[in-house]
């Protein structure tokens, strides 16, 4: 039993308790899922991607003027088929999203797909005329926003809660430490004392 806590000793020394981010950091990651979704988008929408470009799609790292997001425009028909094509094929994304998260942060798998969704429903408000472009790519860049400030959020709990487990394990190995200790001298005590008795207090044969 001792070796089994002295391995968990080692393993806390060295830090081997995972945090949120397996790979990477926060603005790494995030970065790489905002490629995902463009490409994924992309492939769903092929040539009538170019439909939403500069409407509701922008180049990576683009700082984006005023005017983007108040935009009165609402979508045509035509752009409205393209996003409602963009909606029926998201769960094609998730799986995607799902496939970034198990390569970059695991526990934030349910967090990406409640961002995820929550994109859908801006989308959905946008093909049925209750936003303009504006309007949705406000919500598009508040909801990253939010996604962002989560991560942040759901790592510092993590790593609140891997500090805890550390403390907790530590207790338990130096207990069962002493325990060990103190059970190996008294086995000592015994085989030396022979058939005199052991006194435990004092640490001597009787």
């Amino acid at each position: 039993m001792k070796h089994v806590f002295n391995l968990l000793f080692v393993v806390l020394l060295t830090g081997c308790a995972g945090g949120l981010f397996i790979k990477g950091n926060q603005e790494v990651a995030v970065k790489e899922l905002g490629r995902t979704i463009d490409t994924c988008n992309k492939n769903i929408l092929g040539a009538d991607y170019k439909q939403l470009e500069g409407k509701l799609f922008f180049d990576e790292g683009q700082k984006l003027p005023s005017s983007v997001f108040s935009n009165m425009q609402k979508p045509s028909t035509d752009e409205v088929d393209v996003i409602l094509k963009l909606i029926s094929n998201q769960t094609i994304c998730e799986i995607k999203y799902l496939e970034w998260a198990q390569e970059h942060a695991p526990k934030a798998a349910q967090l990406t797909l409640t961002y995820s969704s929550l994109n859908t429903e801006i989308y959905k408000r946008l093909s049925s005329g209750a936003y303009t472009y504006g309007q949705a790519t406000s919500g598009l860049y508040a909801n990253l926003s939010h996604y962002w400030k989560h991560l942040k959020l759901l790592e510092i709990n993590i790593n609140e809660n891997e500090k805890d487990t550390r403390k907790q394990l530590l207790r338990e190995y130096l207990i069962q430490s002493m325990m060990q200790d103190s059970t190996n001298t008294n086995g000592n005590l015994i085989v030396n004392c022979g058939g005199r008795g052991v006194n435990f207090v004092t640490k001597t044969c009787n």
